[in-house]
């Protein structure tokens, strides 16, 4: 029943589903900086900016829906080889693109 609500409510029109989006701090050897802000992108994630940090590193700032941040700590281990670290908090909500309401939408109970 409340799987039929929600469909129903979307398909009124006028609701927006909101997704929580976490702020990422993302500190990494120079030498990985394209490839971790290129895997951000990837994720739906907006860089806010970039920053020398001390020892040849630079600090990534990226507004990133939560829901894309499930492997994050595995992915970037895998990119910088260990040598990345990382902190997320949550940040706002936001209103999920409409792509991604028709998927859970289909994915609701009938």
């Amino acid at each position: 029943a409340a799987g039929q609500g929600f469909r129903d409510a979307l398909a009124a029109g006028g609701v927006a589903v909101l997704e929580p989006i976490s702020l990422l701090l993302v500190t990494v050897p120079s030498v990985y900086e394209g490839d971790v802000m290129a895997d951000i992108n990837t994720r739906r994630g907006r860089v806010q900016g970039t920053n020398a940090a001390e020892y040849g590193e630079h600090e990534i700032a990226a507004n990133v829906p939560t829901s894309e941040l499930v492997r994050y700590a595995v992915d970037l281990r895998s990119m910088t080889g260990g040598r990345g670290r990382f902190t997320a908090q949550h940040s706002h909500y936001d209103v999920l693109p409409a792509h991604l309401v028709e998927k859970a939408k289909q994915s609701l109970p009938k």
